[in-house]
């Protein structure tokens, strides 16, 4: 985006960028999370949710999420943990299972406890705004009257 272009231009970092433009859900509405390496992935989990599974803004967000962390992190001391999946433990069990059988080093986390996201926007047919934000942290909310 243009935002995030004038960020990195002025020198900011690919983070600042990612968080100052937000992830498109629609032509008019934004996402956006805090959380280092991993709210872009966390942002792209909702909008697949969403945009492809079809889950409402809502169910997106509150739906168990998860994060890889088998790049190295920009955080000294730059740990990276190859293969390493880490998960809400809301997780099916076969879920579970499954991606173990295939290798991943699965690591399962607390049950609201990753993906601190919200979404705000308005319908492009309908005009109607709508929003979302999860439990997580105790951070978010989305309030409309």
């Amino acid at each position: 985006s243009q935002t995030g272009m004038a960020i990195l231009e002025r020198g900011g970092n690919a983070f600042d960028a990612a968080v100052a433009a937000g992830l498109s859900v629609n032509s008019s509405s934004r996402t956006s999370a805090p959380g280092g390496d991993q709210q872009d992935q966390w942002s792209f989990i909702f909008y697949i949710a969403h945009a492809v599974f079809g889950l409402n803004l809502q169910e997106a967000i509150d739906a168990p999420m998860f994060h890889s962390s088998h790049f190295p992190s920009s955080f000294y001391p730059h740990e990276s943990h190859p293969g390493r999946l880490v998960a809400e433990n809301r997780l099916e069990p076969e879920t579970v299972r499954q991606l173990r059988d295939r290798g991943h080093d699965l690591v399962l986390d607390g049950s609201w406890s990753l993906g601190r996201l919200c979404v705000a926007g308005k319908d492009p047919k309908t005009g109607q705004l709508m929003a979302a934000a999860n439990a997580r942290g105790m951070q978010g909310y989305a309030v409309g009257r």
